[in-house]
C-alpha cells in the first residue's frame, strides 16, 4: 500500500473526525415540560421535577401593578440541577448540569373579596448560567393553579445551550436584573 491511499484514508478520517466534535459541540434545543413544588415558600425555594431537576430560587419579585383582583410582578430567579433527557428522575453523570438564570414576568388573579389566590402564570426568559447552561438561552412558561391548600405549578419550554447558543440572541435584546425580592411564581 502507497503512502497517497494513507495520507486520504488519515485525511478523510481527520475531517469526519472534525465533523463529528462540530456536531458535538453545536448549540442544542430540547423541549421542557413538568412540575414545580414548594420546599420553602418564604425563602423561594421550590423543587423542579420532568425535564428539570433539581432546585428553582426566587432571588427577586418587583411588584409592577396592582389591584384588588389583579397582580403583575417582574423578577429574576434561578434554577441549579440537570437536563433529564432520558427522564428516569435522577441526574446521571452523562446529562447537561450546572445553573440556569431566568428573568421574569408573572401575573396573578386573586378573589376581589377574599384576596385568595384563582391563578398565575408567568414568562420566564433565559438569561444564561454556568456548567453546561453557560450560553443557555430560551423560554419557559408556569402556570400555577390551587389545588386544595397548595398551588400546582407546571411548566413548560424551549432550551438552548451549547457552545453556541448565546449567538441565538442579540446581547441587545437579553433582560437586565431587577432588584432583589422573593418570588412565588
Amino acid at each position: 500500500m502507497g503512502t497517497k491511499p494513507i495520507r486520504i484514508a488519515l485525511v478523510a478520517m481527520l475531517a469526519t473526525t472534525a465533523l463529528v466534535a462540530a456536531t458535538s459541540a453545536a448549540a442544542k434545543t430540547v423541549p421542557l415540560s413538568g412540575t414545580q413544588t414548594t420546599i420553602n415558600e418564604k425563602k423561594g425555594i421550590y423543587k423542579m421535577h420532568g425535564s428539570l431537576r433539581g432546585r428553582w430560587y426566587g432571588l427577586s419579585f418587583v411588584p409592577q401593578a396592582k389591584s384588588p383582583s389583579q397582580l403583575v410582578a417582574i423578577g429574576r430567579e434561578r434554577f441549579v440541577g440537570c437536563l433529564d433527557s432520558n427522564r428516569n428522575t435522577v441526574c446521571d453523570a452523562a446529562e447537561p448540569a450546572g445553573t440556569i438564570n431566568f428573568t421574569y414576568t408573572a401575573w396573578f388573579s386573586l378573589n376581589p373579596s377574599t384576596k385568595a389566590f384563582v391563578r398565575g402564570q408567568c414568562l420566564h426568559p433565559v438569561t444564561g448560567g454556568t456548567g453546561a447552561f453557560a450560553d443557555a438561552r430560551g423560554v419557559v412558561t408556569m402556570v400555577d393553579t390551587p389545588v386544595g391548600k397548595t398551588i400546582q405549578t407546571t411548566y413548560k419550554g424551549l432550551l438552548t445551550y451549547g457552545p453556541t447558543a448565546a449567538d441565538r440572541i442579540p446581547t441587545s435584546a437579553r433582560p437586565g436584573d431587577e432588584a432583589e425580592a422573593r418570588s412565588t411564581c
